[in-house]
């Protein structure tokens, strides 16, 4: 054992001199004793940090940093170190860079046994998820190139990231009821048996009939979703679609349109891309008819108000973007946390607004960077959660 490991086992003890902890302090900073501190922390402590491996630490700098945010801001006496664990100070020097963005100072204010939980990541963005339940409960995983279970007849997947139901004609599927649903950090694809295309974004579900009437073609929305309807005529009468959601209902014929309906957002917004809808207010009864590049958006009092509004931004995410435009940046995080599968601290969020244009294909890393640059604020992410830190 040496002299390094023995130091540390006599800290945690709380045998050490004030000279052995000033020693412990001052090899932070040492380049030279780099890959021994690693070995030595990581072996010391694998049970909590067994997430990390050390071709993933970029410890020159993070040692460094580490080093000089104790020699700042802690005193160097036993009465002030007394009141932390060495795995503490250790902690601040595992945690690292990963696309530039060193976090320790929250892990002072944490146990050792939470340690595991907190490792400093990043998030992949989203990908082609869903889950799909049939009539009979059954419930089918969606994802990759194969599904969990096999699909019925009538349902195929013929590429990952889209499902297809065929037109049978059957009239005993009028009352099965599929439902798809997208988790978060998932988006899927569904062609209906009418033809109609819908896209899914995150957290969101869609409910369908396998097979639809003469008279109506009904779905049921919670979340967002873009619509292309395909125009249906039976004995030379059109055949509308109806979309229901909590705040609305959507009546068309054939066109295209977005709906962003998620349970915990104050508005609905319906926005109509081309052809023409209806929009029923179902709590008071109003009917609100639509043109392109039109929004009907509906608060949690049931009040409606059309607008103009921009339609690239409303669909933008189906094409793989967030457009977002005038957009305060809460509204941009929740959105976020929706695509990337994390968490946001609201705390401390300022009200800033943001004209921006980002990738979903990114990594969360580089989107909170240019969300930091642009809006000259610090971001944070561990523990799979957003924060912002206080100015």
């Amino acid at each position: 054992m040496n002299s390094t490991s023995i130091l540390i086992e006599k800290y945690l003890k709380n045998q050490c001199s004030e000279e052995e902890i000033k020693e412990l302090l001052s090899f932070f900073g040492k380049d030279t004793n780099e890959n021994e501190l690693k070995e030595l922390l990581l072996s010391k402590f694998s049970s909590e940090l067994d997430n990390i491996s050390l071709d993933k630490i970029k410890s020159s700098d993070a040692l460094k940093n580490a080093d000089n945010f104790i020699a700042n801001n802690i005193t160097h006496s036993r009465s002030v170190l007394k009141r932390y664990s060495f795995i503490k100070y250790a902690a601040a020097v595992v945690i690292f860079y990963i696309g530039g963005l060193l976090v320790y100072n929250k892990y002072f204010e944490l146990p050792k046994e939470q340690l595991k939980e907190i490792v400093v990541s990043n998030a992949k963005p989203g990908t082609n998820r869903a889950t799909l339940k049939l009539s009979s409960g059954e419930s089918i995983s969606l994802g990759g190139n194969s599904q969990s279970k096999e699909l019925p007849t009538q349902i195929s997947n013929p590429e990952n990231g889209l499902l297809v139901y065929k037109d049978e004609n059957d009239n005993a599927l009028l009352q099965s009821i599929n439902e798809l649903s997208t988790p978060a950090g998932g988006k899927y694809e569904l062609v209906l048996a009418d033809g109609t295309r819908v896209t899914l974004n995150s957290l969101s579900s869609l409910k369908y009939p396998q097979q639809f009437s003469d008279h109506e073609r009904v779905v049921e929305l919670t979340g967002e979703a873009y619509f292309d309807v395909v125009k249906t005529t039976i004995a030379g009468k059109k055949v509308p679609f109806l979309v229901k959601t909590s705040k609305q209902t959507i009546e068309v014929l054939g066109t295209k349109f977005n709906i962003s309906s998620y349970n915990d957002d104050a508005l609905q917004k319906t926005t109509l891309i081309s052809g023409k809808v209806n929009v029923l207010n179902p709590k008071t009864g109003e009917k609100y008819a639509l043109l392109p590049g039109q929004q009907a958006i509906t608060d949690n009092a049931g009040i409606t108000n059309v607008s103009i509004a921009s339609t690239e931004s409303a669909i933008s995410w189906v094409s793989g973007n967030f457009m977002f435009e005038d957009v305060y940046l809460k509204d941009i995080l929740k959105q976020l946390a929706r695509w990337y599968d994390v968490k946001v601290d609201y705390n401390d969020i300022p009200k800033t607004r943001y004209n921006i244009l980002l990738s979903r294909n990114e990594d969360l890393k580089t989107v909170l960077k240019i969300l930091e640059d642009a809006g000259k604020i610090k971001i944070n992410f561990f523990n799979n959660t957003i924060s912002i830190n206080k100015p």
